[in-house]
């Protein structure tokens, strides 16, 4: 399935041929029409005006049939081929016309114009449903609407133009004297009329076939009429919007006509190209109605935009006798033409999408029959009025009736339509949802959607990308809530409580039995954490001797939203004007489902959601610029033995040194740096420059660090002087290691004071939408960024927390997390250092320490570190599987939680992570985060999955097997499986997973 409409076979030539098709049958109409306009006065310019319309409705009429026969008998693309090449002849004839001054006969030839349009508009509008498909069949209509008035509009301007530019300085005495002025006009008939016969050439070929005959006799007698009428009748929606349709068409119809008149009595225009212009304002609201509701149809038919719809129509109805100003009527007109495209493009997609395909055509004529015969009627109206001599004011008050009558049946039978719509649509401008898989929900019959539970807006999320009516399940004691039942309950909401749960299993029985759709969030409450909690089984019983199936599907991208329950310092960090969300569909599952299965299905699918997200990530050093600007002068980064730094002094010193990566570096560059200010500075400024760069471990064996610089190619290495003395100190030959390579220390580095002030002032003024057109270099970093973002999540950082990291700079995600986190970080001169780890935490009120196995035993068993030295400490995490005797050590000795992670061996990826349990304050409900003997839940960008060793057959919960892992970059070395869509690394370690998805090695 294409993801655009735009990317659909045919659908751009297609688009050019409805534009052409519309703009040259308007341009003849326009020529008549002015000319009428110049040569005729009152009741004769009124009933000539009508006649013309009369004989653009009339071949609509008469063809009723023939035209649906033919647009369902033959392929719809050569039908429009066909009808092409004959409105190349009218035209040429037309244009003759033109040149001989011939009046009568160019007035006549509307006529035929018009039966070339009765035949050629049910294959148009039909071939949309089979060009674009259900899912686009709505926007389909809505670019098909928006590019239709366009041609409208643009031709009502240029043909008005061209005709005054003509006539402009030269004395005409009557209509012939005007055509023969204006002829050259003809030639631009001529020229669309080509085009758009070379283009429907290009029109790929969809009909399916059909055998019908047609019978002279039978449409003689009239039943093929009665046939199809009752055709039209079958469907209600089909009916009501076919009536929806013409209503609409014969007010249009009736004010479009009239108006000019009026103008020029009421308002004194004489001028044609303003009274043509102040209507054609119409068209420009027409295109963006007609976008706007295409837009709220991306998934399905948002039928809550008609009555919207209805209501502005009768509202500019209501305000057009009213106003005196032409530039008054534009504003008018407009707001009549978005009101018009919100009102008729869902009514047009509707007949579309609940008409059979083989009788398609035939209903689209009939939908043309119907809409003239009202067009037609209304007409006589004009005519009417005009012989007796009635002002055009009275029009358009009874046209102001029949609106009126029909907005409030509207309001009536669809309050809760317009409602959902007005709501989604005010969601729409804050949330850019994405439906991934949208195919595997089910047209129609009973569903039990079970999904994670993010934030309070989830529900109105999920609604805008479903075709049908959702009754959320909900608790009861928010349900109450006066100044939210109302709502709730028009959205048909279902009311449970934990105390009346056999009323709550009969309502859900009763919903599904009725084949609707019951969304249920198993968690029960919003996350705490971000992550998913444990499932309550309480749907297993709610839906026992239920018919249906079960829909998972998983919300991506709303942790840290305003509306989740993140901290305000994450929510601040994640804070997006526009915020993108994806909800990922799986494929239906048993209605007997347990609890265990369907969220074994929702994890996958929150992992696969991940995966497509990133295209809505940026690089990374886009995003150190947006964190940057917008923490500005808070404090980044702080060296126990230096100074702090803030955010904006970080972000000119790591562009500056990016401008020196690149002017000296032409290849993959090296960091060998402590975890310190220069560290990240250096680790930043790799990020901005367009050179990859890796962090070097000196601790690593040296046959491993001679492995990576030959394998990543590394010729050049930033350093310091004092950091190099060190490691050699320690006993590290760093001149062997280094070998080969060029030493760049950065206390060497010259940077102009020019340069430094131009940046300055760069990142002082300009927004960060701008910086990062200046400085960050597009690279495809979204991998990292994944795992930077999914550690930041995790670890839900406060507006109080300052960061300890005493882990290497080599540790990379760890390390550009935390920077990125808009918090303080603390750095020590040597993490193996107890006293100075210990000041260096006492001294910066450090309530977070990240760290690993080996320095926990140091800090646990020195004397040199007391216990105050960490009072302010409320958590450490160790990122090793470290054992529990080590744990209570640390905890015993500082009185503080230590939290365990995993990263695999050899990467920086972290795999999984216990976070603090949170207890809502409510029903007094914990959410797991931690369960002491385990390694902690999966990060966001990692999928777990226990197989057995022989058959890789997945295992239930609790069962020892092998630990596969999706989600990390893997290794030349490493054995891969493909299971399903997804590929997996094989660890080679003994694990097993409980049902709340915490992992638990096994020796």
């Amino acid at each position: 399935m294409q993801s655009s409409i735009w990317k659909i076979r045919g659908f751009l030539p297609y688009i050019v041929v409805v534009f052409l098709n519309a703009f040259t049958d308007l341009g003849h109409k326009i020529v008549i029409q002015n000319t009428v306009f110049k040569i005729y006065n009152g009741e004769t310019q009124i009933v000539l005006t009508a006649i013309v319309n009369a004989l653009i409705l009339l071949p609509f009429i008469l063809l009723f049939t023939p035209s649906g026969f033919l647009s369902d008998r033959y392929p719809k693309s050569y039908i429009l081929r066909l009808l092409a090449g004959v409105a190349v002849a009218i035209t040429l004839l037309i244009t003759l016309c033109y040149y001989m001054g011939w009046f009568e006969l160019a007035f006549g030839f509307t006529f035929l114009l018009a039966l070339q349009s009765a035949i050629y508009s049910p294959a148009k509008y039909g071939y949309i449903k089979e060009l674009v498909g259900e899912r686009y069949i709505t926007m389909g209509n809505g670019v098909v609407q928006a590019i239709t008035t366009t041609a409208i509009l643009g031709g009502i301007l240029l043909y008005s133009i061209l005709f005054e530019s003509y006539l402009d300085g030269v004395n005409y005495a009557d209509s012939s004297d005007i055509l023969k002025h204006i002829a050259p006009i003809g030639w631009l008939l001529v020229g669309g009329s080509v085009v758009e016969f070379l283009l429907a050439y290009r029109l790929p070929n969809t009909h399916i076939d059909s055998h019908h005959r047609f019978d002279l006799g039978r449409y003689i007698r009239g039943d093929y009429l009665r046939k199809n009428i009752s055709l039209l009748r079958e469907k209600e929606v089909i009916f009501y919007s076919i009536l929806g349709l013409s209503l609409f068409w014969g007010v249009s119809q009736v004010v479009l006509s009239s108006f000019p008149e009026y103008a020029k009595d009421t308002l004194g225009v004489t001028n044609t190209v303003l009274v043509q212009g102040m209507m054609a304002i119409a068209g420009i609201g027409i295109v963006i109605g007609s976008l706007i509701a295409g837009k709220m149809s991306k998934y399905y038919i948002a039928i809550g935009s008609i009555p919207l719809g209805a209501m502005g129509i009768s509202l500019a109805l209501l305000m057009l006798p009213m106003i005196s100003s032409p530039y008054w009527h534009m504003v008018n007109f407009f707001m009549f033409g978005v009101s018009s495209g919100l009102f008729i493009v869902p009514l047009n997609a509707l007949i579309q999408y609940h008409s059979r395909v083989h009788e398609l055509g035939m209903i689209l004529a009939g939908n043309n029959y119907i809409q003239n015969i009202v067009m037609f009627t209304f007409l006589m109206m004009t005519v009417l009025f005009a012989i007796f001599g009635l002002e055009s004011i009275g029009l358009f008050y009874l046209m102001l009736l029949f609106s009126g009558v029909a907005t409030i049946w509207l309001l009536r039978y669809m309050p809760e339509n317009l409602l959902q719509f007005i709501t989604l649509s005010i969601a729409s401008v804050r949330y850019r949802v994405e439906a991934l898989n949208i195919d595997n929900f089910p047209k129609d019959g009973a569903v039990l959607m079970l999904g994670n539970h993010i934030s309070w807006i989830d529900w109105i999320l999920v609604q805008m990308v479903i075709p049908r009516r959702i009754r959320f399940v909900m608790d009861k004691g928010i349900y109450e809530r006066w100044y939210l039942k109302p709502f709730f309950k028009l959205f048909g909401a279902v009311p449970i409580s934990p105390r009346a749960i056999k009323g709550a299993k009969l309502s859900i029985a009763r919903l599904l039995k009725d084949g609707e759709v019951v969304c249920l969030f198993p968690e029960g409450t919003i996350s705490r954490n971000g992550q998913l909690s444990s499932f309550k089984r309480g749907f297993e019983k709610m839906v026992e001797g239920s018919e249906g199936e079960i829909v998972p599907f998983y919300l991506y991208g709303l942790w840290g939203d305003g509306l989740s329950r993140a901290s305000r310092h994450h929510k601040k960090l994640r804070w997006r004007l526009k915020r993108d969300i994806i909800i990922n569909f799986g494929k239906p599952m048993s209605i007997d489902s347990r609890a265990t299965q369907v969220k074994k299905e929702i994890y996958k699918l929150g992992y696969l959601s991940g995966l497509e997200y990133r295209k809505y990530r940026p690089a990374i050093a886009q995003e150190w610029i947006e964190v940057a600007k917008r923490f500005g002068g808070d404090t980044v980064a702080i060296e126990f033995s230096k100074d702090a730094i803030s955010h904006r002094r970080l972000l000119i010193e790591s562009i500056l040194y990016s401008q020196k990566i690149d002017e000296s570096s032409s290849g993959t560059v090296g960091i060998l740096l402590p975890p310190s200010i220069d560290g990240v500075t250096l680790l930043l400024a790799s990020k901005i420059s367009s050179a990859p760069s890796i962090v070097l471990d000196p601790t690593v064996s040296s046959d491993k660090f001679a492995d990576i610089l030959q394998k990543d190619n590394i010729e050049q290495v930033y350093t310091k002087e004092s950091y190099i003395t060190k490691l050699k100190a320690k006993g590290i030959d760093m001149d062997t290691l280094l070998s080969g390579t060029e030493i760049l220390y950065i206390e060497q580095i010259d940077i102009a004071k020019v340069d430094r002030v131009v940046v300055g002032i760069a990142t002082s003024i300009l927004p960060s939408i701008l910086l990062k057109k200046i400085y960050a270099k597009d690279r495809d970093e979204v991998d990292e960024l994944s795992e930077i973002v999914a550690f930041q999540d995790m670890l839900n950082l406060t507006e109080d927390d300052t960061i300890l990291s005493t882990l290497p700079l080599s540790c990379e995600t760890i390390s550009m997390a935390t920077i990125l986190s808009g918090r303080p970080v603390v750095y020590t001169s040597d993490s193996s250092n107890p006293k100075s780890v210990g000041r260096a935490a006492l001294r910066h009120s450090s309530t977070l320490l990240l760290t690993n196995s080996q320095l926990l035993d140091i800090y646990s068993s020195s004397d040199m570190l007391e216990p105050l030295h960490f009072g302010s400490m409320k958590r450490a995490i160790v990122f090793d599987d470290v054992d529990d005797d080590r744990v209570l050590a640390y905890e015993a000795k500082f009185m503080s939680r230590l939290y365990r992670g995993y990263r695999l061996p050899d990467l920086s990826t972290i795999i999984t992570m216990n976070i603090p349990n949170i207890m809502e304050s409510i029903e007094f409900t914990t959410q797991i985060g931690e369960k002491r003997d385990s390694l902690g839940m999966p990060m966001s960008n990692i999928l777990l999955l226990i197989v057995d060793g022989e058959s890789l057959e997945p295992l239930m919960c609790d069962k020892v097997g092998v630990l596969l892992i999706a989600g990390v970059v893997a290794k030349d070395s490493d054995i891969r499986y493909m299971i399903g869509e997804i590929e997996y690394i094989d660890t080679k370690m003994k694990a097993s997973i409980d049902s709340d998805g915490f992992l638990y090695l096994k020796s």
